[in-house]
């Protein structure tokens, strides 16, 4: 019968094999640092993107017209030009009225074709921001502002302003004010700003992190 060759004894390590790496527990601590430290950083960009959407979808007159032209949910009264619209009033606000129309022509209606009476005497000014909404070939645009500092029953009175198109339409939101605008556009920048750089910052402190710990090598066990 014949034998079996012999098993090769297993590789020892020579002379010119590399070392163990070494444990570093101060790069180690750096490491862990610079990935905790990434990760809230990473959270607080997170959050700042959703509040810098937040402030946008408030700033930007999404909800004038919807998707088929139609007013939209942010308008709270309407009427056809001329015309009128009673709004009912809860609390002192600004309001903001456009003119709506699928007309090439943006000037047919101006802040003094407008009339709002109500509990207290009511100034209608410009709109404060020309704020402009579109969908198809629907275009609302912002003419008029007023406040209504007493709350109750305001009746807003439209003239058919200069060459008024026939499928023209006033419609009413709230707010429109211009320190609102500020306020909403310049927290949609920072906060905007403040995601990007975060979210930068966050993940280069979690890639150094994450090299360092594994530069550290393995914590010796305890024998």
């Amino acid at each position: 019968m014949s034998q079996l060759p012999p098993v090769p004894p297993p590789p020892v390590a020579g002379p010119f094999d590399p070392p163990p790496r070494p444990y570093r527990p101060g790069l180690r601590g750096w490491g862990v640092g610079l990935i905790w430290t990434g990760s809230v950083l990473l959270v607080i960009a997170i959050a700042a993107g959703t509040f810098s959407l937040f402030f946008f979808l408030r700033t930007v007159p999404f909800g004038v017209l919807d998707l088929s032209g139609r007013p939209g949910p942010e308008v709270i009264a309407s009427g056809s030009l001329p015309g009128e619209a009673t709004l009912d009033v809860a609390e002192p606000s600004r309001y903001t009225i456009w003119q709506m129309s699928s007309s090439s022509d943006p000037d047919f209606l101006s802040f003094e074709d407008v009339t709002v009476t109500g509990p207290a005497p009511v100034r209608v000014d410009p709109a404060f921001v020309a704020e402009t909404s579109s969908s198809g070939s629907t275009v609302a645009s912002a003419v008029a502002s007023f406040r209504a500092d007493e709350a109750g029953s305001y009746l807003i009175t439209v003239a058919s302003g200069a060459d008024a198109p026939a499928d023209a339409l006033f419609l009413v939101t709230e707010g429109g004010g211009f320190g609102e605008f500020f306020l909403g556009l310049n927290a949609t920048i920072l906060l905007g700003f403040a995601a990007i750089g975060g979210g930068l910052l966050s993940t280069t402190l979690l890639t150094i992190g994450i090299v360092l710990r594994a530069l550290a090598g393995k914590k010796p066990a305890r024998g």
